[in-house]
């Protein structure tokens, strides 16, 4: 009985993970300002509970994806068709589907084989925490950490362009977060300069984060840690029960260099399972 009983609530987490990652790309996206949209191909879509991300001006994985399926229901061979069709009309060539692992997956599979679709790399490792008290952190760096204003919000898009290594042209998009409903942006703040950013979207009682850079002279100080922290003791006070982040999988031999997700692992999260990425094999 016990055994069913935690099947059923990872089984609920994995939605509320997959949910709430889904909706806050879907509103990044939707903050696009217009003239931005138009010069770099920015397109986005949901179909029933998939996300679709497209941006033909930065050939990345997370602008340039298929995401969430079998969240609200199952995906069908058609709805397939139609986000491989709307990706490659509007998307990087190097789009991928990323599939999270469950008994509905099965038929996803069928369908990335039968369309020549291969694994590729290691996958992100989706991690999860949900503390039962507010936990004590310790002091973990010499900046300023804090939540920002609108004041600040080309602070927090440079922090994003320049930590993150993106066109310059992005300080816009992702100034424009700062005080949108749901998202809380950070900064961590060498004296009066921003060095390093985090987000986090809040919806019902879930929380993602992300967005996380360092400007790279101000790396390994703790910037990150620090930013991780500080949401998390905001959002447990906003009444936020869980919260959630993604990473690159670390191979083993790799895990020195995954600071991302170190820092996380040392924030208490747990890596709750992996999602792999989906290629054409032609393309790559």
């Amino acid at each position: 009985m016990m055994d069913s009983v935690n099947t059923s609530k990872s089984s609920a987490n994995k939605l509320a993970i997959e949910r709430v990652e889904r909706n806050a790309w879907l509103d990044l996206f939707a903050a696009v300002p217009a003239d931005y949209m138009a010069l770099a191909s920015v397109r986005s879509a949901k179909l029933d509970g998939c996300a679709l991300l497209a941006h033909g001006g930065i050939p990345i994985a997370e602008f340039n994806r298929a995401f969430g399926f079998n969240i609200d229901e199952a995906a069908t061979a058609a709805e397939l068709d139609w986000a491989f069709d709307w990706l490659d009309a509007n998307a990087d060539p190097a789009w991928v589907f990323q599939l999270a692992p469950g008994k509905k997956a099965s038929g996803v599979e069928r369908w990335l084989k039968k369309r020549a679709f291969e694994r590729t790399g290691a996958g992100w490792a989706k991690l999860d925490y949900m503390p039962a008290a507010a936990p004590a952190f310790p002091e973990s760096s010499s900046f300023d950490v804090r939540e920002i204003d609108v004041n600040e919000a080309g602070g927090f898009g440079f922090a994003v362009a320049f930590g993150f290594g993106l066109p310059y042209s992005v300080v816009p998009w992702f100034a424009a977060l700062v005080g949108r409903p749901r998202w809380r942006c950070y900064l961590a703040y060498d004296g009066t300069h921003p060095v390093a950013c985090g987000a986090m979207y809040q919806e019902a009682q879930w929380a993602w984060m992300g967005i996380d850079a360092t400007l790279a002279p101000h790396r390994g100080r703790g910037a990150q840690t620090a930013l991780i922290h500080c949401r998390i003791a905001d959002g447990m006070n906003a009444g936020i029960k869980g919260f959630t982040a993604e990473t690159s999988e670390p191979l083993p031999a790799d895990m020195q260099n995954a600071q991302s997700y170190r820092n996380y692992i040392r924030a208490n999260f747990r890596r709750a399972y992996t999602r792999p990425n989906y290629s054409r094999a032609y393309i790559r």
